[in-house]
């Protein structure tokens, strides 16, 4: 018997949220360090630079806790898109969590609770974060971008013959 893989699970997920959204997110997974020097590496090429945001990110490290049969972990999942430095929170409400950043949440929990390859039953923790990367004093990958964090999301896996 094997369990299917988180990361595609969730992969597949994104990939609805892209069929369905105007503004596509892109998709991205590793440790946060990882990620981070991925959107870097992009910024030194001319295409991928503009090719960042919205994405969806999902931070490893998680823990499965695996039966015969069954497989749970809680993942935790960031939701981001590039903001204005200059803006205050007023203004990242109107402009990038109330028009972008919530619906896109929305629309990822939507197709969890949906997935056929897993089974969300719909708690989490969500933290709103303007202008992400503020409490560490620095830009995210040298981003202006702000970000919802989706926590303690709690997935079931099924083993398969």
């Amino acid at each position: 018997m094997t369990f299917p893989n988180v990361v595609d699970i969730i992969g597949n997920v994104v990939a609805k949220c892209r069929a369905t959204g105007s503004d596509v997110p892109y998709y991205e997974y590793g440790h946060p360090l990882e990620i981070v020097n991925t959107l870097m590496e992009k910024d030194s090429n001319s295409v991928w630079k503009l090719k960042k945001y919205p994405a969806i990110f999902l931070f490893h490290d998680f823990e499965e806790d695996r039966t015969k049969f069954e497989s749970k972990c809680k993942i935790k999942i960031i939701i981001v898109t590039d903001t204005k430095p200059g803006w205050k929170a007023k203004d990242r409400y109107t402009n990038v969590f109330n028009p972008k950043l919530l619906p896109l949440a929305e629309q990822f929990l939507y197709y969890m609770q949906r997935s056929s390859d897993l089974r969300f039953l719909g708690d989490y923790k969500l933290k709103i974060y303007p202008f992400w990367g503020s409490e560490a004093d620095k830009n995210v990958a040298n981003d202006y971008a702000d970000a919802i964090q989706l926590s303690e999301m709690e997935i079931t896996t099924f083993a398969t013959c």
